[in-house]
């Protein structure tokens, strides 16, 4: 049975000494211990799946975990930027819907406004006609219609 140093393995695997020996200490990689150093038997390799069946290293080498970091780096920030446009965007939702509100409200205190006026006018028109008819009218008639208005205003 072929066994590596952690030297060796770590070259045959694209892995680090420094990986390898965590592994043994976690109990995922099976070695011997001769001495100050390490065994790793061929078949403990395979079974972790850092080499394969001929020895050569697999998809596991260091350039294809770099560019697997690095994508997962590029998907985190671009997360961070849609977490960080989304925030923005539901500010100014907020926003849009307080000035939204403002607007209905001051639309409803307008029409109210133009309401009174034009009850008002009305009542000024209203007024204006009752002058022109007591001007118009004899002193007996302006007596009574004067008592009239101070009944209604009562």
């Amino acid at each position: 049975m072929r066994t590596y140093t952690t030297q060796e393995a770590a070259e045959l695997t694209g892995s680090t000494v420094r990986a390898l020996r965590k592994r043994i200490e976690r109990g995922q990689l099976r070695a011997v211990q001769h001495g100050r150093y390490w065994r790793i038997p061929h078949s403990e390799l395979e079974r972790c799946g850092l080499i394969g069946p001929e020895g050569t290293e697999t998809v596991q080498g260091t350039d294809d975990l770099v560019s697997v970091f690095a994508a997962l780096e590029r998907e985190c920030a671009e997360r961070r930027r849609l977490d960080q446009e989304t925030a923005r965007l539901r500010f100014l939702v907020t926003h849009v819907e307080r000035i939204t509100r403002e607007l209905q409200r001051e639309r409803a205190e307008r029409r109210a406004a133009e309401a009174r006026a034009a009850e008002a006018t009305d009542a000024a028109e209203d007024l204006r006609e009752c002058a022109r008819e007591l001007a118009a009218a004899d002193f007996f008639t302006r007596r009574r219609m004067l008592r009239e208005l101070r009944r209604e205003a009562t």
